[in-house]
């Protein structure tokens, strides 16, 4: 995003929300999460230090206190972690109102005056919210510096310089970008690839999905097929081109294809009319598209999910009870049934997985999603979407929501059968792994380990793969992950094809964390997974290759 040029960014990037985020929506302005040394090193900071080491120029704070600290104002980790620590030289920036909520909601200081100060002496340079114009009053008083505020004015001015905005116009490679960037069609093909990529193929019973040639009626129903609101998600623009799911189904429909649509279930209670013609439907069709999930007014942030009792969040993982009792009307009626769900979270779907014919995830899909989805439904793009998160059974799998350890929690802890396991995903072919081959004897500490494995298409269809890495270390003075992802390559092949990968285990990859939050590589034997998905056995029970399985020992 900020370009690679050597004085100017194209943006000025932010990671967010710094840290320990994602607490209870109705609580956040006074949550206080609790997190022990080795979740913090081993969970919740590692995607931040990555992005300072990629250079990010901004980080924001988050509302929550952090271990007693306020986020935006905590001298462990925007001095300690961030500075001292990891090198960061950009600026910090406040979450909307949050400097506020030092004072008036976690009550940690007696005055805005107060609040505002402590955020700049640690080192909170920037303000979403107007405390900050206390900041007059809170040097009169003693209680911080014009140095420094001197220093947080000087870091802000050193990203306005990069962005070249006391530059001339000409000197700056980005001022000239015309506005028929915007919304361009080069981009809205962009737009239409990484939604068709980010699909994941749940179920494909009988391979009933790519939907074949030759049909003489489809069927869309659903809530979300035709809803505008499931495309965008939550912190979005609009688009003068914004293609729903069904209006994508119907443009790609086969001619001489007819394509019906009726919403025939609402959201999230149950039909007031007692009428239902769509069981006669269903009857006279060939095949039914059931666009169900979830929607931003439903799960999200306080304030955007006007339709949600709870701020946002969500009390249960499953859909809605009239969606559920839906689908069930809907099957056994001897006419094929594709799920097509939408959301931003996990969705655990055990009462209905089995009734229906085919499952696809397809979250918030953008601007282009209905062409994306209908991309994927008929067969122009294979699906190559995994899994980013691990979907149990049930809410009865998982720990309380505001507790922040990470035991039992996502796929490096939780020891319970999935639904779907992290990193899960079908293609409309299938991928063979073989000859996971690392270099004999014993490996030294520190140094990067390579090996190679061969990945073939076995089946009749050109598509992505995507080939992941996973890596069990031995034992350290605290529990260590059942394995964890360390890496990841997307490949193409075609039908029969096969390629044999050469990579290698970067040291930094071999680390455990121990209680104290320290990293060390420990001598002993390592497990080494290459596959399609976790080395989870539900993986392969849902259709996927079995991974290939390598030890290997460092000293």
């Amino acid at each position: 995003m900020q370009g690679d040029h050597p004085e100017y960014l194209k943006v000025a990037a932010c990671a967010k929300h710094f840290a320990v985020h994602s607490g209870p929506e109705k609580d956040r302005h006074t949550f206080d999460a609790v997190a022990n040394p080795k979740d913090m090193a081993e969970t919740y900071l590692p995607a931040f230090k990555a992005l300072v080491e990629a250079g990010v120029e901004a980080v924001m704070g988050a509302y929550n206190r952090i271990n007693g600290e306020p986020a935006c104002a905590s001298p462990t980790l925007l001095k300690k972690t961030l500075r001292e620590q990891w090198g960061f030289k950009g600026h910090i920036v406040s979450d909307c109102w949050a400097i506020r909520d030092i004072h008036e909601n976690h009550k940690l200081v007696n005055s805005l005056a107060e609040a505002a100060a402590l955020a700049v002496k640690h080192g909170c340079d920037l303000n979403c919210g107007c405390a900050y114009a206390e900041l007059v009053n809170a040097v009169e008083q003693g209680l911080l510096t014009e140095d420094d505020i001197d220093r947080s004015v000087r870091r802000l001015l050193e990203t306005r310089f990069k962005l070249g905005m006391f530059d001339p116009s000409q000197r700056v490679p980005f001022a000239d970008t015309p506005m028929s960037v915007v919304n361009c069609e080069r981009h809205r093909a962009l737009a239409r690839e990484a939604a068709a990529e980010s699909v994941v193929l749940l179920k494909n019973r009988h391979n009933i999905l790519p939907i074949k040639s030759g049909l003489d009626r489809i069927l869309v129903v659903g809530p979300n097929a035709s809803s505008l609101d499931v495309l965008m998600g939550t912190y979005h623009g609009v688009s003068s081109s914004m293609t729903s799911i069904a209006e994508g189904i119907i443009s790609r429909a086969d001619e001489g294809t007819t394509v019906e649509y009726r919403m025939s279930c609402l959201l999230d209670h149950a039909n007031v009319s007692p009428v239902d013609v769509t069981r006669d439907q269903i009857k006279g069709s060939d095949l039914v598209i059931a666009v169900m999930g979830l929607s931003p007014i439903l799960e999200g942030e306080e304030g955007d999910t006007i339709a949600s009792p709870t701020a946002g969040d969500r009390e249960t993982l499953g859909l809605p009870d009239n969606q559920i009792d839906f689908i069930k009307r809907i099957t056994g009626l001897g006419t094929p049934v594709v799920l097509v769900l939408t959301g931003g979270s996990a969705l655990a779907i055990p009462e209905v997985h089995d009734l229906v014919d085919a499952v696809l995830m397809v979250w918030y899909p953008g601007e282009q999603g209905g062409h994306a989805v209908a991309d994927v439904l008929f067969g122009d793009t294979s699906p190559s979407g995994r899994l980013p998160i691990t979907v149990p059974k049930s809410i009865d799998q998982l720990p309380p929501f505001n507790d922040y350890a990470m035991a039992g929690r996502t796929y490096r802890y939780m020891t319970d059968e999935p639904l779907y396991p992290f990193g899960f995903g079908l293609s409309y072919t299938r991928f063979e792994y073989s000859d996971l081959t690392i270099p004999a004897g014993l490996h030294k500490q520190g140094r990067a380990i390579p090996f190679s494995v061969k990945v073939q298409n076995t089946d009749g269809t050109e598509s992505e793969e995507v080939v992941q890495i996973y890596l069990k270390t031995p034992e350290g003075d605290a529990p260590s992950p059942r394995y964890s992802l360390v890496g990841m390559q997307r490949i193409r092949l075609a039908p029969g094809k096969y390629t044999e990968l050469k990579l290698s285990l970067d040291p930094q990859a071999m680390q455990t964390v121990n209680a104290d939050g320290t990293s060390t590589q420990r001598s002993g034997t390592y497990e080494l997974w290459v596959g399609s998905c976790s080395p989870d056995p539900r993986a392969v029970e849902l259709g996927t290759a079995p991974p290939m399985h390598a030890k290997f020992e460092v000293a």
